[in-house]
């Protein structure tokens, strides 16, 4: 997902239709890359989780599948640590294969998470273009939990 000052990349695997794992990694300016790991269950409980985007706060994060929306709500362990943070993000899939961000973020735009097309040199700075363009007037598609799996 391509921001104002920097890029986060997102991995998300599924493992049958009850948990998931996703790890990120966050560069912004000149600054370090942050590398993070989230297993979580897709059950809408929360559990303990690690800070998310560089935070080194504990989190309780609940993840869960509705109406084919990814829906990923985290809040500090301790509601009394200034360094945590709470919020919640919600992803639909787009035709293209891309995820769309149904929560608008801070700048009031809907993020695409833009899917990296590809190995070439040129494909992360491809997509990067696409997570630029927001999500459009492009039809949003459920995302849908392999029957196969669960």
């Amino acid at each position: 997902m391509q921001y104002e000052d920097g890029r986060v990349f997102v991995t998300i695997a599924q493992v049958r239709c009850e948990s998931m794992q996703i790890d990120t990694r966050s560069q912004y300016l000149h600054e370090p890359a942050v590398i993070g790991r989230h297993k979580l269950r897709l059950d809408g409980a929360f559990r303990d989780d690690t800070g998310w985007n560089g935070s080194i706060s504990k989190q309780l994060t609940s993840t869960k599948f509705r109406d084919g929306i990814l829906e990923i709500v985290t809040k500090p362990a301790k509601p009394d640590d200034p360094r945590a943070i709470s919020w919640q993000v919600q992803f639909r899939k787009l035709d293209d294969g891309d995820l769309c961000q149904v929560t608008k973020d801070v700048f009031d735009r809907r993020r695409r998470a833009a899917l990296i097309k590809g190995t070439s040199a040129d494909a992360e700075a491809i997509a990067a273009a696409r997570s630029e363009q927001g999500c459009g007037g492009e039809s949003v598609m459920p995302l849908m939990v392999n029957p196969a799996l669960g």
